[in-house]
């Protein structure tokens, strides 16, 4: 009994914790054009879209320059997705269309600290260095993912331990 509460307890704080510093991801809500409004964002910042295999952040990979209200085209290539803003820089995800929108105060690049959605998921206010600022994305969504594998996680390991007490032989 004691085992299992310890268990729970740090589960539960791994989750907690992974929940509020990961990065989100990101899709458009349609396959061409998506708008993302930068003029509420906090003076000083530069922002960019990275690949979601670059959960790093790292601009040496490449990145989507965004200005003020840019508009950026999202245009299939087999199962990578190129995109186009509109200054015309070029940049393109590999295997899906999903992506990480970050912020660069001039120290380096960092995932939002969290997101506020705003009416039905078509915009919402994400949240940068821990403070009210925002950037209002508007046509694009998080990608559910990081939830449900920490849902699933937690669901394992609560089978293990179910099984471990039961006496069950776990392989």
């Amino acid at each position: 009994m004691r085992f299992t509460r310890k268990l729970v307890s740090v589960m539960a704080a791994a989750c907690i914790s992974v929940s509020v510093s990961a990065a989100t991801v990101w899709e458009p809500t349609d396959g061409d054009i998506n708008t993302f409004d930068l003029a509420f964002g906090i003076t000083g910042l530069s922002y960019g879209i990275f690949d979601d295999d670059n959960m790093g952040l790292e601009p040496e990979l490449g990145y989507l320059p965004l200005q003020i209200f840019d508009r950026v085209t999202f245009q299939q290539a087999g199962s990578d997705w190129n995109l186009v803003n509109t200054s015309g820089d070029l940049f393109t995800l590999t295997g899906s269309n999903r992506f990480l929108i970050a912020a660069n105060d001039g120290s380096g690049w960092t995932a939002e600290a969290g997101y506020i959605p705003v009416g039905d998921w078509s915009n919402s206010q994400l949240l940068y260095f821990d403070s009210p600022s925002l950037l209002l994305a508007v046509d694009v969504r998080p990608v559910p993912l990081p939830g449900a594998l920490l849902l699933m996680a937690t669901g394992l390991a609560g089978m293990a331990t179910i099984a471990r007490r039961k006496g069950v032989q776990v392989e």
